[in-house]
């Protein structure tokens, strides 16, 4: 093995690094025959190639292949894990391949695989130590974690099922066995991994695997290996153009991102024309956006047949904000030196239905300012099946001058609202030399929503607090909608009085739940006499009301001191609440 290496390195070297030609090198790897003869063509040793290397520029699509692979009829030579490190590692790093393509003999027939897993249990080899040192390979992640094919895999299927007779498929499933071939799998799928950033000088489009049954004839295996590795050379390194359209409104300065198998931003002069380089085959997510009044987000397909992307923005004229909280009752301490995270989770049914909606802006109720801490915005959102509160999809430092006020954060990229998600919208306080972390309201707590939490490592909800985070998300749609359907206000009457205890005027705060049925409210004193009807049976718009109560009864004499109750009914829905005049 180590006279094979030196001699495929030494030529290697020569011929794809002193070229006055050099094209972008592409690794192709085979694991016992057919493999390794079906893509013998592009090997550089003469020893496994007599009639010459046949990879440069191959098919004139601007790539040159070399392929590496054990000599044929022999499967005790490679069966070592150490040695196929060291091979992977020494060639890889030398190449620097913008694809590694990599087949292996196996159930086939030809079985084009989904993933590969970090094991710490591999089926032992024929060379002590048995097991790949380390093991499991790769310490950057957990045991267990997989790593997926970024190969056009579909594009790949199509072409072999439709220009051969050998049936293609994807397996989804990710069992691959354990050995050799997988360790093989795992390997190129990690380094495309560490080199798939746009800004990497040696950056891998591309990385999979694909086993191949050992008894199909070996031509139809060198033409079914051709027909993939052109596949996926036309659906690597893409040039994507396109365009960004809104009538009337001057397009310089609007941000494009692209997100999916990479993430890139570009932006726009007032033609609204735009490119991206360098993509490869996949789902995509493309957003555009010049303030928080236009907006788009769709979902593209790209291949080597779809690189046109045309955008239409969407004029968001409607700003709602989506809160659970009333007025600021007392601010919530911490002392200690962990962050301490505080959100408002949004569902899915608090927001109405819409064909499109962003979130725009993050509001609280500053308990201190960042002179005396450091405060973070952030936003998470959250999918079935993953841990609360999901992913983080934004994050932002900001600077805070004013305690005791609202502060209203714009994103700085509109957030395009999934229904089927759910959102936790808060900010983050460290370095808190004054222990101040939240604003609340006196309750009754609105319990999916009102006050989680996380002051350490685990997020909860505290439903013993019996109030809500002073904490509103600010959200946009393009068409307008009511008031009761923005869910601007809870679902509950929500009745209070501020202030309490009063003199000598008092205002009552409380929400209409039902806009189609009238409203009653009225004041009873301590004995449950009632001694002033301030609604009588008036219908009211849905959301936030208010009236005042100056202390006086219904033929306007000021009352004494003392506890009285005020009581709201509006159609089914019923509250009471005890206020204190005090002279």
């Amino acid at each position: 093995m180590k006279r094979i290496l030196f001699v495929v390195i030494s030529i290697l070297m020569f011929s794809a690094l002193y070229s006055e030609d050099r094209l972008p090198n592409v690794m192709v790897t085979g694991y016992w025959d057919p493999t390794g003869s079906m893509v013998s063509q592009f090997s550089t040793d003469p020893s496994l190639n007599p009639s010459g290397w046949n990879g440069a520029n191959w098919n004139n699509l601007g790539y040159d292949i070399y392929s590496f692979f054990p000599p044929p009829n022999v499967r005790d030579f490679e069966v070592d894990y150490q040695d196929t490190w060291e091979d992977f590692w020494a060639v890889a790093d030398t190449l620097h391949p913008v694809a590694i393509i990599s087949f292996g003999a196996g159930a086939g027939p030809w079985e084009i695989e989904h993933l590969a897993t970090n094991n710490d249990y591999w089926v032992p080899d024929d060379i002590a130590p048995y097991q790949p040192t380390p093991s499991p390979p790769d310490d950057t992640v957990p045991v267990g974690t997989n790593r997926y094919s970024t190969l056009p895999m579909e594009k790949m299927m199509e072409a072999v099922n439709s220009l051969t007779t050998i049936n293609a498929w994807i397996d989804w499933d990710g069992d691959m066995g354990n050995y050799l071939c997988e360790f093989m799998a795992y390997l190129g799928m990690w380094y495309q991994d560490q080199h798939s950033s746009p800004d990497d000088p040696h950056r891998c489009y591309a990385a999979g695997f694909t086993h191949v049954n050992a008894g199909l004839p070996l031509a139809d295996c060198v033409q079914a290996a051709e027909i993939t590795i052109q596949a996926v050379l036309e659906n690597i390194n893409l040039q994507v153009t396109g365009s960004v359209v809104c009538p009337g409104i001057d397009l310089s300065g609007t941000t494009v991102v692209l997100e999916g198998n990479t993430s890139m931003t570009t932006t726009l002069d007032s033609t609204g024309l735009f490119s991206f380089n360098g993509l490869t085959t996949g789902t995509y997510t493309v957003t555009a956006y010049r303030d928080r009044m236009h907006f788009t987000s769709e979902v593209v397909t790209i291949d080597s047949d779809n690189t046109n992307i045309d955008l239409s923005l969407i004029e968001m004229d409607n700003h709602y904000e989506f809160s659970v909280c009333t007025d600021p009752h007392e601010i919530h301490s911490l002392n200690t030196a962990n962050p301490c995270n505080v959100a408002l989770r949004v569902l899915p049914e608090d927001i109405p239905e819409t064909d499109i909606k962003i979130f725009t802006d993050i509001s609280f109720y500053a308990p201190t300012t960042t002179d005396s801490c450091d405060i973070t915005m952030f936003v998470y959102e959250y999918t079935t099946g993953q841990m609360l509160p999901g992913s983080i999809i934004y994050e932002q430092d900001v600077e805070v001058l004013q305690a005791d006020t609202w502060f209203t954060h714009n994103l700085e990229v509109p957030i395009l609202i999934n229904s089927d998600a759910e959102y936790f919208l808060g900010y983050r306080v460290t370095n808190n030399e004054t222990g101040k972390i939240v604003w609340k309201d006196q309750g009754p707590q609105v319990f999916n929503n009102g006050t989680w939490a996380c002051f350490g490592s685990q997020w909860m909800n505290l439903s013993y607090m019996q109030a809500n985070w002073m904490i509103k998300a600010g959200y946009m749609t393009p068409e307008p909608l009511s008031i009761a359907d923005a869910h601007v206000v809870p679902k509950e009457l929500r009745l209070k009085n501020y202030p309490n205890p009063f003199n000598p005027s008092t205002t009552i705060s409380f929400n209409v739940v039902d806009e189609t049925s009238p409203v009653y409210m009225s004041i009873y004193d301590i004995k449950g006499r009632r001694v002033a009807n301030l609604i009588d049976g008036k219908r009211l718009k849905a959301g936030p009301s208010a009236i005042d109560w100056a202390g006086e009864d219904r033929k306007n004499s000021t009352m004494p001191s003392g506890i009285y109750f005020v009581r709201v009914r509006n159609g089914s829905f019923s509250e009471a609440y005890k206020m204190v005049l005090l002279k």
